[in-house]
């Protein structure tokens, strides 16, 4: 869930700054807003507003008309159950998300590992801040930290040397930094593409502003463009370093020609402020009652006998004998088992049900959440009673209609019956 809202809220801060603000010359604001918007997407999903109403539970009715759940222990069933439980698709997505962050952690180890071999076989003058690493490489020039790799036939004495000024500026403004943390972000969340689109995005704002200061401190425009067009396109040794020829020249081009932006156009960042307004309360906000979402087993595991039918199973209803799908969980266990509340709550409902449920108990836990618990022997909690995590409520039965003893248990959220072993811990 995390991995998925990190993603979404990505996409929709990207796709503001793509739509609205791509194409401006704010260039040092466009950088800062894209490490922003990286490190708000990762911070916004585990922060926590907490809210000063709380939740004042009522009586809810029984849903009688939401019954359809009765017990089997055909064989033929148990054996489809156990087939299910076999397959967790959940843990083979996840399986397949670790292989990816496997391949692009590799991936950038192998990048580092090369620029390292570089810097270590190559000639290395040292001038000022800086390391000039000589190579005589078709793919040079390119910069990452305080080394910039250049041809070994330059002159890096000349002060005057554009690629040079070009280089040290992204050395000066520590723009292998943001690639670096960038590179990392994308390990982790390479399967959404915004991600690297915000990657390249971050690049081309590095090269618009090393131009910007080149031509604002040293050439003219017509002069710069010269050099920027003399070289050809050239394959970058890694994504975590800054290359003069890097694959953004005719955006390059465009930008540094065209006129810039009018500075009152700088308000219109401010439509981002709402917006992440809006996201941290979508997405941070804890309704109240969140911490009561059920997450126990309501029988300990060395009691369970075996799950005799689970969430979304196709069973043969053993009194009607008709095929319906199951949208609880059967726990098999002997008569008297200790039953307890699956999270804090206020129970609603505690009595026998004339429509096939038996001893019934409904625990309110929060305005989303309620669990069910069904066929019970007794009760040890009352309507009204405030329940506990662990707390007792009532022990294992076969009441109502049930072909032996078991505990129905439901966790419904928003009034929808949902897996609970979703929530198990």
């Amino acid at each position: 869930m995390y991995l998925y809202k990190v993603s979404l809220i990505t996409a929709i801060l990207y796709g503001i700054y793509r739509v609205f603000f791509n194409r401006t010359s704010f260039h040092t604001l466009n950088r800062y807003l894209l490490l922003f918007i990286m490190f708000f997407s990762l911070i916004c999903p585990v922060l926590e507003i907490n809210s000063s109403i709380h939740f004042q539970p009522t009586n809810f009715g029984l849903w009688i008309d939401d019954f359809q759940e009765y017990l089997t222990y055909d064989s033929k069933d148990t054996s489809a159950n156990a087939a299910n439980n076999n397959i967790n698709y959940y843990t083979i997505l996840f399986g397949a998300y670790l292989v990816g962050v496997f391949i692009f952690l590799l991936r950038f180890i192998k990048q580092l590992f090369k620029l390292t071999k570089l810097i270590n076989c190559s000639i290395r003058i040292r001038k000022g801040k800086f390391t000039f690493v000589l190579r005589d490489n078709s793919n040079l020039p390119f910069s990452f930290f305080h080394w910039i790799f250049i041809s070994e036939d330059s002159d890096i004495n000349n002060e005057d040397n554009a690629i040079i000024q070009h280089e040290k500026v992204h050395g000066y403004q520590w723009h292998s930094l943001d690639l670096l943390f960038m590179e990392i972000f994308t390990i982790a969340f390479w399967f959404n593409p915004f991600v690297f689109l915000l990657k390249r995005s971050l690049k081309t704002t590095h090269e618009y502003i090393a131009d910007h200061v080149v031509i604002e401190n040293s050439l003219t425009r017509q002069e710069y463009l010269n050099i920027l067009v003399s070289g050809t396109e050239k394959a970058c040794l890694s994504g975590i370093i800054n290359h003069f020829n890097y694959l953004t020249i005719k955006n390059r081009i465009e930008m540094i020609t065209k006129n810039k932006t009018y500075k009152l156009k700088k308000f219109g960042y401010l439509i981002f402020m709402p917006l992440l307004a809006l996201l941290i309360f979508a997405f941070s906000y804890n309704p109240p009652g969140k911490d009561n979402v059920p997450y126990l087993i309501p029988i300990d595991k060395a009691d369970i006998i075996r799950y005799s039918v689970t969430y979304g199973v196709t069973m043969t209803d053993p009194f009607t004998k008709k095929e319906r799908v199951h949208y609880g969980i059967d726990m098999v266990a002997e008569e008297g088992t200790k039953i307890v509340a699956s999270s804090n709550g206020i129970v609603t409902y505690a009595s026998f049900s004339e429509k096939g449920w038996g001893n019934l108990i409904i625990i309110r836990h929060d305005e989303n959440y309620e669990t069910w618990y069904a066929h019970l022997k007794d009760f040890s909690v009352s309507p009204g009673d405030e329940v506990k995590a662990g707390q007792t409520i009532a022990s294992v039965g076969s009441t109502g209609k049930s072909t032996g003893a078991h505990l129905h248990y439901e966790v419904r959220k928003d009034g929808t019956r949902v897996d609970p072993e979703l929530y198990f811990k």
